[in-house]
């Protein structure tokens, strides 16, 4: 929601100013997030970047990036091979030829990139459309972006997700994350 703050400065005085937003899910394009990297409304923008954050993860219960893309509205992901379980991203109803997958803006050539586990994705960028093409011929149907996690401070966590599925069979997926990072900052793994 819009939030407004009278400030006075003053000469040789640095004033810094917080803002704490709430979220207004009435007024949708108040912020937009554009491929232009412009201010842009959302009904004027020629491209529009739709982000998915660890919230929709999270509320969804997924496990692995295929299964909460299925929340993504104009994304589909399909099973490919019934015995191998590979999955194919559809965009907008296209084949997955059709739609370029990035991992931290590097093209990835295999739909192995849909069973990422959730655990080590802190946004996901999807394109959608005509627009998606400047990304190149295999990004007619759209583009996704997976951006990773990137190590910033030394932590542990342990997560387990268990749901029932038809017949009464349980599904049980449990993952271990942990962040390594060195003394003087400059260097640091992830491992999931």
């Amino acid at each position: 929601k819009t939030e407004e703050k009278k400030v006075t400065t003053q000469a040789d005085k640095l004033l810094e100013v917080n803002f704490d937003l709430e979220e207004d899910a009435v007024a949708l394009d108040e912020v937009v997030v554009s491929a232009t990297r412009n201010e842009t409304s959302k009904k004027e923008a020629p491209i529009i970047v739709n982000v998915s954050s660890t919230k929709l993860f999270e509320g969804t219960s997924s496990a692995t990036l295929a299964e909460g893309m299925n929340f993504q509205p104009g994304l589909r992901v399909e099973n490919n091979c019934g015995n191998c379980g590979t999955t194919q991203l559809r965009i907008n109803g296209l084949e997955g030829q059709y739609s370029q997958i990035l991992i931290d803006s590097r093209p990835v050539f295999s739909s192995l990139a849909e069973q990422l586990p959730v655990s080590m994705i802190e946004r996901v960028e999807v394109i959608r459309g005509g627009g998606s093409a400047l990304y190149g011929s295999s990004a007619i149907g759209g583009v996704m972006n997976i951006i990773t996690k990137e190590p910033l401070r030394n932590f542990a966590s342990l997560a387990n997700t268990t749901g029932v599925l038809p017949g009464g069979k349980t599904d049980i997926n449990t993952s271990l994350n942990a962040s390594l990072v060195s003394d003087d900052r400059k260097a640091g793994v992830y491992l999931f």
